[in-house]
């Protein structure tokens, strides 16, 4: 086993969120696959989301790094769309362009499961009114973010409600925890408000969650 070139060629998604999801464990035993390409052609295909991996269920991704270039109607570097997943030690380092929604380092949109050890230092853009972090763009509830880390840009330029954007996280669910994670990438949303609501969230050990960037919250007003 060894590190993995995949010299920008089209890269197709493992699983996908409505079809095929994949369920078993990966373990990239700490290689690192560089290369990588997706394109938006491959959106429609895998049901918007696209990543390494497309949609995942029940299933744990460790020990991986991407390098590359990822761009789709929602799109990450390691998980699409992950229900009960966990994902522990993976690092991405490719650039993430969501063009209509939300996009992320680690995993675009996450319904239960754990984060842990992750990092992200890929800068991350969407184009929508939607969420987009350096970890996980939206929680659903009962998610465990820990020890992440996040030293990429993230920027949202579309306008709306929606248009949250975090450090580790744009959008966090009910019940759902942050510990021990921290971010130094510049935080950029073109929102007409900047919120933060905690309703119903417990966020354990607050004061050692450390933001070190600026935040530029562009207003359309």
């Amino acid at each position: 086993t060894k590190n993995l070139d995949l010299n920008g060629n089209e890269w197709t998604p493992i699983g996908q969120k409505n079809g095929n999801k994949f369920k078993g464990t990966f373990d990239g035993q700490g290689y690192v696959v560089t290369g990588l390409k997706i394109s938006e052609a491959k959106a429609d295909a895998f049901d918007g989301y696209v990543a390494f991996f497309g949609g995942t269920e029940n299933a744990t991704i460790k020990n991986l790094t991407v390098a590359g270039s990822v761009t789709g109607k929602e799109a990450a570097g390691i998980v699409g769309k992950g229900v009960n997943t966990t994902l522990e030690n993976c690092h991405n380092k490719a650039t993430i362009t969501a063009i209509e929604s939300k996009a992320a380092g680690i995993v675009a949109s996450l319904d239960k499961g754990t984060l842990k050890n992750c990092t992200n230092s890929g800068a991350i853009t969407t184009k929508g009114a939607w969420p987009a972090a350096g970890i996980v763009a939206w929680c659903n509830q009962n998610v465990a973010i820990e020890n992440c880390q996040n030293s990429g840009d993230v920027t949202v330029t579309g306008i709306g409600d929606t248009s949250q954007a975090g450090g580790i996280c744009g959008n966090l669910g009910r019940s759902s925890d942050v510990t021990n994670c921290s971010n130094s990438g510049r935080i950029n949303t073109y929102s007409a408000e900047v919120t933060y609501d905690l309703d119903d969230i417990t966020v354990e050990n607050l004061e050692q969650i450390n933001s070190t960037s600026n935040v530029a919250a562009h207003t359309d007003t």
